[in-house]
């Protein structure tokens, strides 16, 4: 009988999936089950742990690349005292616990807000950073259903909502109070999916009160009067005219005659130019050389506005649109009979285009939230700093878009294709900030002008306008010449580096040919010597460091 009892009991411990293993009081080893031995077949002297009758009832082991999570009990068998061990392997459980570790470590330290919640709508996920944004203390977060968290109901709970659609909120803009003070935060919900099935919710808020208090600012100081630059702003909003241009180029006095006839026209332009080389300038000039030069110009970069503002920046809302939108008009409405300039329009939403393609065909537009349509009429400018087909031909653009909008069509040469201008604009912006700084009559000399005039210049006439400044701001009271040791280190640096790789794409076959030569010679001396790097780096007339330097460059390996 006691025999088939240990049968039997042998039986049901092999079909265990926990490790199992007897030991007698001295540490022997009595029995193990196929669980055990698969688990320590791979390491014999773990089970030397199990001769240690000091270890703890309950301990985690780290053993190689296992995690052993170990569980001891004392007990009688046939009379003698033995002790009975569990033995799990925890190491994918840990690993996963590891990556949960990681993840709400990074989940913690991200500038976005996060909150998550279950099928339930309870709170399951509430970060640090949307702690610091509502003032809260996400332990009384946590646990709680979200319309207990929020003032909402089921039915306006985005949570709620995307729980029962499936389909993602985003971009939702709210408006509500916080730490004692209105906040504006632009929110997306979306489902998490396992298995066909929902099994959370969670939502990524981005805090954009900043932003859109510098945006109205900026909007609001459009319609004043101030000096920039010693210059008189408008009463229109610009502060330049064509006649500003400062240029000796017969093709860019060319395309000043341009600009003046587009002027005149009523059609829309697109200005094309890198990056600094003076579009605004021309928008300007356009708009004051035009008929409705008295009325509004307003300009608006669409790769600053993140694209949940930008479209009721440009159509304007009406009170109750989405939380917190009251009645304002929009760029479009505010521009009047004047100019609209849409700066870097390739960088606006494609799903934006469409609207803004009905808006110049339908001259009218609906403010977001309101139901009617309003008649617009002021005249369309935009620029970009990329090719605006290579745009169209990326996707960055929409091709009727682009069509509607180069009707007229300026493109502004980079300075270093003009690099006869160099010289009059760096005296331009000499006097210029020489007045601002009190540095007046400052030359500058012949060795500068000539290595203005071998850099490239990949920020244009802006970044030409920037050294000027900085070297002027500089400047010792006594001097009154702009020298090479007045340039801007970052300047000489980039200017430097230029020069070596130019001198580096005329040299590249001299250096291949120099390095197939050293490579030989090498390897050569090093069959010599049957590769002692001691003797053939004698025989070549070099140290021994010097030799295993070079036969690292080269890449130069031993033969097997």
């Amino acid at each position: 009988m006691d025999a088939i009892k240990s049968n039997l009991l042998k039986k049901v411990l092999d079909k265990a999936t926990e490790a199992v293993i007897i030991t007698s009081a001295n540490g022997a080893v009595i029995y193990k089950n196929q669980a055990a031995v698969r688990l320590l077949a791979s390491d014999d002297n773990l089970i030397r742990i199990f001769a240690d009758q000091d270890i703890n009832k309950n301990v985690i082991l780290k053993a190689g690349e296992k995690i052993l999570e170990i569980k001891s009990h004392d007990c009688q068998l046939d009379g003698s005292s033995v002790k009975v061990w569990y033995i799990g392997d925890i190491s994918e459980e840990e690993a996963v616990n590891q990556k949960m570790r990681l993840l709400n470590a990074i989940i913690d330290s991200i500038s976005e807000g996060v909150i998550a919640s279950d099928l339930n709508g309870t709170v399951i996920l509430y970060n640090k950073r949307l702690e610091k944004l509502e003032g809260r203390d996400r332990k009384q977060i946590l646990g709680k259903h979200i319309t207990e968290v929020y003032n909402v109901t089921p039915d306006s709970s985005e949570h709620l909502k995307v729980l029962e659609l499936g389909k993602p909120i985003t971009e939702l803009n709210l408006n509500y109070f916080a730490n004692n003070k209105e906040m504006q935060i632009v929110s997306s919900t979306f489902p998490l999916w396992e298995n066909d099935s929902i099994i959370s919710v969670y939502s990524v808020s981005r805090d954009i009160t900043g932003i859109r208090q510098l945006l109205l600012r900026t909007i609001n100081i459009q319609e004043t009067r101030r000096k920039s630059d010693g210059k008189e702003i408008l009463a229109n909003g610009t502060t330049y005219t064509l006649t500003d241009i400062v240029s000796k180029s017969e093709s860019f006095k060319q395309l000043i005659k341009e600009a003046q006839k587009a002027a005149i026209s009523p059609s829309p332009v697109m200005l094309y130019g890198e990056t600094g080389t003076g579009k605004e300038l021309f928008v300007q000039g356009i708009h004051n050389a035009g008929a409705n030069r008295k009325d509004p110009f307003v300009a608006i970069n669409c790769a600053a506005i993140p694209e949940s503002l930008l479209e009721s920046l440009l159509f304007g809302t009406v009170k109750g649109a989405f939380t917190g939108a009251e009645d304002t008009k929009g760029l479009f409405e505010q521009a009047g009979k004047g100019t609209l300039y849409l700066d870097e329009i390739n960088s606006m939403p494609v799903n934006l285009q469409p609207k803004i393609l009905r808006v110049f065909q339908e001259k009218k537009l609906r403010r977001v939230g309101a139901h009617t349509e309003v008649p617009i009429s002021c005249r369309i400018i935009s620029s970009t700093n990329i090719d605006p087909w290579q745009c169209v031909e990326s996707g960055m653009l929409r091709k009727d878009l682009y069509y509607r909008l180069a009707v007229i069509q300026i493109v502004l040469r980079p300075l270093r294709e003009r690099i006869e201008d160099l010289e009059v604009l760096t005296n331009y912006f000499i006097k210029k900030y020489g007045r601002i700084y009190g540095k007046h009559n400052v030359t500058i000399s012949e060795n500068v002008l000539n290595v203005f005039k071998d850099y490239s210049w990949p920020g244009n006439v802006r970044e030409l306008e920037h050294v000027i400044e900085n070297s002027l701001a500089m400047m010792e009271e006594d001097e009154n010449e702009l020298t090479i040791s007045g340039i801007p280190h970052p300047l000489l640096s980039r200017i430097n580096n230029e020069y070596r790789n130019s001198v580096n794409d005329n040299l590249n076959m001299l250096s291949d040919i120099l390095a197939e030569v050293e490579k030989k010679t090498i390897l050569n001396s090093l069959k010599l010597h049957n590769w002692n790097i001691t003797h053939a780096a004698e025989h070549i007339g070099i140290g021994r460091q010097n030799l295993q330097y070079r036969i690292s460059k080269l890449g130069i390996k031993r033969p097997l």
